[in-house]
Parts: structure tokens; C-alpha cells; sequence
């Protein structure tokens, strides 16, 4: 496989988990949070941003990891 083509389906495979994350964290919350806590529904692009907030917040991009002091 030339490198055109592997780049090609990383992208592609990048964007396909993009929208399957997007709408599965758009789905659960509006089936959990109106009914639990009265909270409001959101939209697709509201769901990305919760989803990258957790990222930043909680790490996990797939990187290193970072260790502060210790053995």
C-alpha cells in the first residue's frame, strides 16, 4: 500500500470515529440528562466539545505518559 493511500484511510478512519464519538455522547446524554436532572438536550457539535473537554480534563489522547517525580 503507497503512503497516499495509508494516510488517506487514517483520515478517513479519523473522521468516522469523530462522528461515531459525536453521536453516541450526543445520544446518551439526551436519553439521560433531561430525564435525570431535568438538564437540557444538546446538539452534535455541543456533544464534540463535551467529548474534547474530557480529553483535556482527563487526558488520554494516547501519548506518553506524563509523571511527575517518583521512580
Amino acid at each position: 500500500m503507497n503512503k497516499g493511500k495509508k494516510i488517506a484511510k487514517i483520515i478517513l478512519i479519523a473522521v468516522l470515529c469523530f462522528i461515531v464519538m459525536g453521536t453516541v455522547i450526543m445520544l446518551l446524554w439526551n436519553w439521560l440528562v433531561p430525564s435525570l436532572f431535568s438538564g437540557p438536550a444538546i446538539s452534535f457539535w455541543e456533544a464534540v466539545g463535551l467529548f474534547l473537554l474530557a480529553k483535556i480534563f482527563f487526558g488520554g489522547w494516547g501519548g506518553g505518559r506524563c509523571r511527575t517525580g517518583g521512580p
